[in-house]
């Protein structure tokens, strides 16, 4: 039984990696700050703890072998593209903290959430884990470069010897549990909810004009993915975390608004944030350890519908 601290385990993608997890009879002890609403329902030693405060996350990794950190300051495009430099500072806070306690602990491994803002936009064709990542004088965002920077940093720790490293860059996550307010919430979500609120047969906007091409997903399957890489990754190697499949945001918001209500008629607004014409993973490496992303986009999209009607729809007044 591997024993597992999970950071970030109150968030969306947290609680299922946590799952995950604990479906494969690890020992997962959970990180939340202090005085935040502890979901009682994960399969795990829930502790309060201040992962910026070192001796208090070195107490926490006592016996740990394997760690997952997942905490940061994250969102959508609204929230990337507003975010200030705290956001940088505040993430590598966190990372470094974690690397360094893992190196008193004795931590065997450490897994480290990435994303695949972390690539120089290039030709659009599937993103290959060696291709470029982007550069200072290229302005990336605060959470693009602290992503970059826990990348560089965990590499290094990995050369050290003192425990692997493994990095999973995600590509776009959608599925139950999500946020869905406007400053967190990512497309998927985002269209969930403005299409839930649109009066039927009116006109449910959609950012952009729906030409950009994104991969999106499922939660579920990225949390088995996770564990994947954890216990059967090589050391030091990134893995993009993607199903590698090209969807038009006019193709997704199409899907949402058939899910949700196929009444509603589709208005682009080109003026409003769309981000990169063209953003999708190569998941080869993520194949070879035989982690396949089963879930359709249909089948993920009816969830996170039924998800968004049981939290905000069903519930009393």
């Amino acid at each position: 039984m591997s024993k597992v601290l999970v950071t970030g385990a109150n968030g969306f993608i947290g609680r299922h990696v946590v799952r995950a997890l604990a479906a494969q009879s690890c020992d997962v002890t959970a990180t939340v700050l202090p005085g935040e609403v502890v979901d009682h329902s994960l399969p795990a030693r829930m502790i309060e703890a201040d992962i910026t405060d070192q001796n208090e996350l070195v107490r926490s990794l006592d016996g740990v072998e394997f760690l997952v950190h997942l905490a940061a300051r994250a969102g959508g495009i609204q929230f990337q593209e507003s975010g200030s430099s705290s956001v940088f500072s505040d993430n590598r806070l966190m990372t470094d903290n974690i690397l360094e306690g893992a190196a008193r602990a004795g931590v065997r491994r450490v897994y480290l959430a990435s994303s695949a803002v972390v690539y120089r936009p290039g030709p659009p064709r599937p993103l290959l884990e060696t291709d470029p990542v982007v550069q200072p004088w290229e302005h990336p965002s605060p959470y693009a470069w602290s992503k970059v920077t826990d990348e560089v940093v965990g590499g290094w720790w990995q050369d050290s010897g003192r425990f692997d490293v493994v990095v999973g860059r995600f590509s776009n996550v959608y599925g139950p549990g999500a946020p869905f307010d406007p400053d967190r919430s990512t497309v998927i979500h985002a269209l969930v909810r403005r299409a839930a609120e649109t009066p039927a047969g009116a006109e449910l906007l959609v950012w952009g004009d729906g030409s950009a091409i994104r991969s999106f997903v499922y939660v579920e399957d990225v949390a088995a993915a996770v564990a994947k890489i954890l216990f059967e990754g090589e050391g030091g190697l990134v893995y993009n975390v993607d199903n590698g499949i090209e969807v038009s945001v006019k193709t997704l918001a199409t899907a949402v608004r058939d899910a949700v209500d196929p009444s509603l008629d589709l208005r682009f607004d080109p003026s409003k944030p769309t981000g990169l014409a063209y953003r999708v993973t190569d998941p080869a490496r993520l194949k070879e350890l035989g982690a396949p992303m089963a879930t359709t986009l249909s089948e993920g999209i009816n969830r996170t519908v039924d998800d968004y009607r049981a939290r905000f729809e069903d519930s009393p007044a």
